[in-house]
């Protein structure tokens, strides 16, 4: 079973987002902030598989994160801690999205989204993964 953690301070996306991944048969962590976000990804034993961030949130956003994990991943790989990060907000600005992909998400969804839209993006992404 694949693990996917999931960051959003909008508490209506979080529910419905790990609701949504736990019926498709994923473990899912959800977390509200950046901060616990990276605590979660450090610690997490296996690492994740998915990383499905908001791009705005308290702290550090989703953009951040996407970075600072990137560059974590490059210097302290040690554990195997790659997994696709795709990135979801209701901006729709296409410079969010041109950022995000310059920062290597592998996906982005605008909300709202659909469920199957999120499995199918979450399918790609642990497929592409392997």
């Amino acid at each position: 079973m694949a693990k996917i953690l999931v960051a959003d301070d909008d508490l209506f996306y979080r529910k419905i987002v790990t609701e949504w991944l736990t019926g498709m048969g994923y473990e899912v962590t959800a977390v509200a902030d950046g901060d616990e976000t990276l605590r979660q990804w450090r610690m997490a034993e296996p690492p994740f598989d998915c990383l499905v961030f908001d791009v705005y949130m308290a702290g550090i956003s989703g953009l951040e994160l996407l970075e600072k994990i990137r560059e974590m991943t490059a210097i302290e790989d040690d554990r195997g801690r790659r997994a696709p990060v795709i990135i979801m907000t209701s901006d729709q600005n296409v410079q969010t999205e041109v950022e995000a992909r310059r920062k290597k998400a592998f996906s982005f969804l605008i909300k709202p989204f659909t469920e199957e839209q999120l499995e199918k993006t979450v399918s790609k992404a642990l497929f592409d993964r392997k």
